[in-house]
């Protein structure tokens, strides 16, 4: 997910291939290293000595004005310098990223990292664009699993519904992997919608950090933002067709 908000098919598919790019990009530079950055940390902290931040791992809340307006995860790159002073970005867990600075990029690749801090500055921009006016402050909460944690267990009450930020999840029903979640796949939204116990064991197969959406943000997100339903409407398609496929199989 890049945010709570309407985001247009063409702003998702840039921000997805923005991601592919950087991480290829940062393949390609030298001298640079991890950091084990502990919860809370505001990533403006990094701003005196470097000039980027590259997340290798885990999931970061963007604020404006103390308002949610994106989420930043796997493979974001940010330019943190003269970073604005009603801009925060902070990690609820700890994660790992790649801070660095322009004189570790090499001359041939400048304009590539030039032409993705274009684009999300871009994607910046609009969600600003989007979000100026809307004086609903939502603010879901954000829940981080380990390998072979279970994250939904079948019989469960639906109490809330999920979408996957990073990692992986196989989908269990007698003990027969049925499925796989991804990044930004939703789940757990049909025992959610009907009101009806889990109808399945949902286990991480990786690190998961995972937004959780309880009743009544739910109730706020469909009345503000009725394109967070349409989502969740593609969703339950896309698991129809994978089910009628399987069946004529």
């Amino acid at each position: 997910m890049l945010a709570l908000t309407d985001i247009a098919d063409d702003i998702l598919l840039l921000y997805k291939n923005t991601k592919l790019a950087t991480e290829e990009l940062i393949e390609k530079i030298s001298n640079i290293h991890e950091i084990l950055v502990d919860s809370g940390t505001n990533l403006d902290s990094f701003s005196k000595e470097y000039d980027f931040i590259y997340i290798k791992e885990g999931v970061y809340k963007c604020f404006y004005n103390n308002k949610l307006l994106r989420f930043y995860s796997e493979n974001d790159l940010l330019y943190i310098k003269n970073f604005p002073l009603n801009f925060s970005i902070v990690g609820e867990f700890g994660t790992t990223i790649i801070p660095f600075s322009f004189c570790s990029i090499s001359a041939n690749l400048l304009n590539d990292f030039i032409n993705i801090l274009d684009i999300e500055n871009k994607i910046n921009l609009y969600l600003l664009s989007v979000n100026i006016h809307n004086d609903i402050n939502i603010q879901p909460e954000l829940k981080l699993y380990s390998k072979g944690d279970i994250i939904t267990n079948e019989g469960d009450y639906p109490d809330m519904i999920y979408e996957m930020i990073s990692g992986e999840a196989s989908v269990i029903k007698s003990d027969q992997i049925i499925g796989k979640i991804n990044a930004g796949e939703i789940f757990g939204e049909i025992s959610f919608l009907n009101e009806c116990s889990r109808t399945a064991t949902v286990v991480a197969d990786s690190r998961c950090e995972v937004i959780t959406i309880k009743k009544e943000i739910f109730s706020n997100l469909i009345k503000e933002k009725p394109q967070f339903l349409l989502s969740i409407s593609k969703t339950l398609a896309k698991r129809v067709n994978s089910l009628n496929n399987k069946i004529t199989s």
